[in-house]
């Protein structure tokens, strides 16, 4: 389970920051490294989707992506700065 706190780490973190935290987690999860890379190539957008989601959406989507992917998600986001 990810908590508001986890979220707003990932908000802090500078737009490059951010993209590869993302990008890392999702490649890790099992992602295609390009198409990954083409969709975080607007950062603006994904600040703007991870601000819009709740905590209970954000769960929900790491419910589904299986349980060592969603953990693995979690480390990298616990492994940024505040």
């Amino acid at each position: 389970m990810i908590d508001n706190s986890e979220i707003k780490k990932l908000l802090a973190l500078s737009d490059s920051e951010l993209r590869k935290t993302v990008s890392d987690a999702a490649i890790a999860a099992g992602a295609d490294k390009y198409v990954t890379a083409s969709l975080l190539s607007d950062v603006k957008k994904l600040r703007m989707m991870l601000e819009s989601l709740t905590t209970e959406q954000m769960n929900a989507i790491l419910d589904n992506i299986g349980a060592s992917a969603a953990e693995e998600i979690k480390r990298r986001i616990n492994e940024q700065r505040t």
